[in-house]
């Protein structure tokens, strides 16, 4: 009988510690799951509040300089470098600003830069508002998108201005459940009357 019980304390002591290696594995998987989730990080190499915010070719040939003065500080092509401010709150806030060169020429546009800013707030980007303007190389404005979602894209939006030869083209969508949509007809601004100038 004492035997019997030596044994059972033996088993039991060398099963703890297997126990609790398995509980440190879960716990590490927790705490990294936990993380990810809830944790939350920021990371930029330039801060663009400190560009002045007025549109045109004024800002975005300040973005250029900084842009080139980045790609020489990390010995980089001017092409492969960009300009990024990224803020992240899990599950609440996404705040992301980039801009760098491009090279659209394989989808018929110019070559030149492209500014991407976008926000998302509540669980899971219940709310997405984004803006997209390209320039070109000389720092001209020639494409300018405003973009939004609500509600986890049960309302969705599109505002699209396009400099053309015609002029300034300004067109609308308005989307709801997916199933409604509404887009404007073209809107045709004479070249006097365009933001840049």
């Amino acid at each position: 009988m004492n035997h019997l019980i030596q044994k059972t304390s033996v088993t039991h002591v060398s099963g703890l510690p297997q126990r609790r290696g398995v509980l440190r594995l879960v716990s590490a998987s927790a705490l990294a799951v936990a993380l990810s989730i809830f944790g939350s990080c920021a990371a930029h190499n330039f801060d663009f509040d400190e560009v002045d915010d007025s549109a045109g070719a004024a800002r975005a040939g300040r973005l250029v300089e900084d842009l080139r003065e980045d790609a020489r500080r990390a010995d980089d092509e001017a092409e492969d470098a960009s300009l990024y401010d990224l803020y992240y709150f899990p599950l609440v806030h996404l705040d992301i600003h980039t801009f760098s060169a491009t090279d659209e020429s394989d989808a018929g546009l110019p070559d030149g830069f492209t500014e991407t800013d976008i926000e998302s707030y509540l669980p899971l980007f219940g709310f997405v508002d984004a803006t997209i303007d390209r320039y070109d190389e000389e720092q001209k404005l020639y494409e300018h998108h405003e973009y939004g979602s609500y509600l986890w894209g049960l309302v969705q939006t599109h505002d699209e201005e396009v400099d053309t030869q015609r002029g300034l083209r300004t067109t609308s969508n308005l989307r709801i459940l997916w199933l409604f949509d509404w887009e404007s007809d073209p809107v045709y601004l004479s070249p006097e009357l365009s933001p840049d100038d």
